[in-house]
């Protein structure tokens, strides 16, 4: 199984930086994250073990769903073949404090959504109830998911088990024709293509680009998860995990490379942003399908490419993140809810579902080539997607991963690295204490 300043300023930084080796490593760090299968399965929905009617003296015939998500699809599946109805409870602001004391009342909700430090924190904080005796993992369904399921584990226990696994969440997104005016440099599409897009042909091309007079850029990059992704393309997720222990993947050889590619760089990490005035002015925009589909709007040719291939890497790795539903703690009718999960893998795996969500994204603005060639990248064999979970410890500790990965140019890595890391390795200590 196949288990992300002034014009004058910019380029002489530039040069400086983007031209720089970060030495050659033996190679990419090895850890027993798993990758993701890319292809999502093609059966037929009759292949998949849809889940037997429950009787009422094995459960109730209501489950209450406390969450964000839209659930539609998933819901009417489920009440098809259990006999169940669904309460849902929208929340609010304040998430996990709310589901929090839900389940310090004995008010627990049947149904969460997973959240961003639902893996390793909550687990380890015995938020959730263990899933191991109610979803058989040998079902069609969940047969690209086992390593995955086994890597959500904690203690034994399988908690989560993924609706989805979104492969390249974030990619780069540039204006095509700045790399025409600049003197025809090579154009990212096509080195994508050519198997030759890598963190060497992107310095190269960024260079050009910031030292073009004919390019209004000043700077390199614009979006979100930028350090994050590019740590991914070594092969290194932010949180390895080695067996049972965590451990901090900032402080490896491969972020030390990342922060050298980008320390000196003007970047702006932001999750909001106006595509159509910003685009101009950075080489390229960290974004996702919305980000595409509002520049789709505009006069600007724009194409995307996922994160460069780092060179000393053994495999061309991407960031993937997970998303799907768990059982909170004290929750009364664990056996349904664990039946809903298993529908909704059933849903989301289907072709219908699959016409559902393209529909969706052209209605947005993108066009069909777009999604056809989001999807060819997605599904490629020379990608190799690896799990990435950020922001999934306590407040205090997610603040000191933050300042290390949404550094600046006038922030120092090594300041940084001293401020930040004893805070990090102290939550991680914790964790791993639990699991011994």
């Amino acid at each position: 199984m196949k288990l992300i300043r002034k014009i004058g300023v910019v380029i002489a930084t530039a040069v400086a930086v983007l031209c720089c080796g970060c030495g050659n490593s033996d190679t990419a760090s090895k850890n027993n994250t798993p990758s993701v299968e890319k292809a999502q399965s093609k059966s037929p929905d009759v292949a998949f073990t849809v889940p037997q009617t429950i009787s009422e003296s094995d459960s109730s015939n209501e489950i209450t769903y406390f969450g964000n998500q839209d659930i539609s699809a998933v819901a009417e599946l489920f009440e098809k073949n259990t006999g169940c109805t669904v309460n849902v409870e929208k929340s609010e602001s304040d998430y996990i404090n709310v589901l929090s004391e839900k389940i310090s009342s004995d008010d627990s909700p049947d149904l969460c959504d997973k959240v961003d430090n639902t893996f390793p924190y909550l687990i380890s904080m015995n938020f959730y109830e263990d899933l191991t005796d109610y979803i058989d993992i040998t079902s069609p369904q969940w047969s690209d998911y086992t390593d995955i399921i086994d890597y959500y584990s904690f203690k034994g226990g399988k908690f989560f088990y993924p609706t989805t696994v979104k492969v390249m969440p974030q990619f780069l997104i540039y204006v095509k024709t700045t790399y025409v005016q600049c003197g025809n440099v090579p154009d990212p599409e096509k080195l994508w293509l050519m198997d030759e897009w890598t963190w060497n042909t992107f310095k190269q091309g960024a260079n050009s680009v910031l030292g073009c007079p004919m390019s209004s850029a000043d700077a390199l990059l614009c979006g979100r998860d930028i350090f994050d992704n590019f740590l991914a393309t070594s092969g290194e997720p932010i949180f390895p995990r080695n067996g049972n222990v965590f451990s901090n993947g900032l402080e490896t050889w491969n972020a030390q490379c990342v922060s050298e590619l980008l320390s000196t760089q003007k970047i702006k990490h932001t999750d909001e942003f106006d595509a159509d005035t910003e685009m101009p002015y950075f080489v390229f925009l960290s974004g996702d399908e919305k980000t595409l589909a509002e520049l789709r709007k505009t006069d600007l040719s724009v194409g995307a490419v996922p994160y460069p291939r780092y060179e000393e890497a053994d495999k061309y790795y991407c960031k993937a993140v997970s998303e799907g539903f768990l059982v909170p703690k004290g929750a009364k009718n664990i056996k349904s809810a664990a039946s809903f999960i298993n529908c909704s893998r059933i849903v989301d795996a289907s072709d219908e579902q699959r016409e559902k969500n393209e529909q969706k994204l052209m209605d947005s603005g993108l066009l069909l080539s777009d999604v056809e060639w989001l999807e060819s990248i997605r599904s490629s064999d020379k990608m190799t997607p690896i799990l990435v979970e950020d922001n999934c410890f306590d407040d205090s500790t997610n603040t000191a991963v933050q300042k290390i990965t949404e550094f600046t140019y006038i922030d120092s890595w090594n300041e940084l690295s001293e401020e930040c890391f004893p805070v990090i390795d102290r939550a991680l200590e914790k964790i791993n204490a639990v699991t011994e």
